[in-house]
């Protein structure tokens, strides 16, 4: 037979109600009280049975994580921050359902017709920010008012939250160091989709510099990629062949950054010496990479725990917001050897 609260509650030497109080983590319980039924729990090895739990209430008890590129690492630890302020929260009885899109417009929309048909209680979502998807977003705001969190990306769908790096401030350092240190007034910039919003603050904090340094808008030396490898490589490989290659690069994400030097090695081009490359992003492993890059660092299981936050309380106020809680999380100039620092 499986064991079952009762089980519990007569091993723990309590009642059912408190027994289900405890397990809940609802209601006034003296810490003496709750340690002996956790106690029996583990002994015991209690599992709630969640099917009949959402019966009973009328809940499903899960959150849709939408994310763009799961092969990204910084993904990986959104989604363990998120998990873990959700656990040590009284969020224990949530489920944490992941969907990769790859940044493919027509991904996210299936993924979000189907956590719209399983019912999720909230939505953590990097949006490809695509028309499409945006309307999507509104119509499940709208009919089913599930609230939503975006990760680095303000959509103006009724979201209760948005959670973003210093995009603007983290770039306008980044180049300003690539200016004024080590004097480059050709800088290729490899952006990320103009539809979304996190890829044209970072833009503009690098147009910025341009902008107080006199430096030429050169348009073929402004290019957007979708976050991916291959569009960094590709970007860079098309630069070295029309002859225009510029004496640094920015990288809005990592992966692109990785494709950049891969593209410059590949025709025999050094990093620093022929050409300065940074990023937004670090690599996973980047201070072990040579040369090391030269990134903006900031804490992604942060902004995990932030979106998670944020969610939770919009699901627990049952509220739409009028006014999503914006959050912008600092980030850290690196200065490492691929900008030309550091570097024999």
């Amino acid at each position: 037979m499986p064991i079952n609260i009762h089980d519990v509650a007569r091993e723990a030497g309590v009642s059912v109600s408190t027994a289900s109080r405890v397990i809940r983590e609802a209601g006034y319980v003296s810490q003496s009280t709750r340690s002996r039924v956790q106690i029996a729990i583990e002994k015991l090895q209690y599992r709630p049975n969640m099917t009949a739990r959402q019966l009973k209430y009328g809940r499903t008890f899960s959150i849709g994580f939408v994310m763009g590129d799961i092969s990204n690492p910084f993904f990986g630890l959104a989604v363990k921050g998120a998990e873990q302020f959700i656990r040590s929260n009284g969020g224990q009885e949530y489920e944490l359902i992941l969907f990769n899109t790859n940044g493919e417009s027509h991904s996210e929309i299936k993924a979000i017709e189907t956590m719209v048909n399983k019912r999720v209680e909230g939505i953590i979502i990097a949006s490809t920010a695509s028309d499409e998807c945006l309307e999507l977003l509104r119509k499940v705001q709208d009919e089913y008012h599930i609230p939503i969190v975006s990760i680095d990306n303000e959509l103006g769908v009724g979201e209760v939250g948005i959670v973003t790096a210093g995009n603007t401030l983290g770039s306008y350092e980044l180049v300003s160091h690539l200016v004024n240190v080590h004097h480059h007034s050709r800088i290729g910039l490899i952006s990320g989709p103009a539809q979304e919003s996190h890829a044209c603050e970072r833009l503009e904090g690098c147009l910025q510099v341009f902008r107080q340094a006199a430096l030429p808008i050169e348009d073929d030396l402004i290019q957007s990629g979708k976050w991916s490898y291959e569009d960094g490589y590709q970007i860079t490989q098309d630069w070295i062949k029309k002859d225009i290659l510029p004496t640094a690069i920015y990288c809005s994400n990592n992966l692109m950054g990785m494709g950049a030097i891969s593209a410059l090695r590949e025709n025999n081009l050094r990093v620093p010496q022929d050409v300065a490359v940074v990023s937004f992003d670090d690599m996973q492993f980047g201070h072990l990479l040579t040369p090391r890059l030269t990134h903006l660092d900031y804490a992604w299981d942060k902004i995990g725990e932030e979106t998670a936050k944020l969610l939770l309380e919009g699901i627990n106020a049952q509220t739409e917001a009028v006014n999503p809680v914006h959050i912008k999380l600092p980030v850290t100039l690196v200065i490492r050897d691929s900008c030309g620092c550091n570097c024999m």
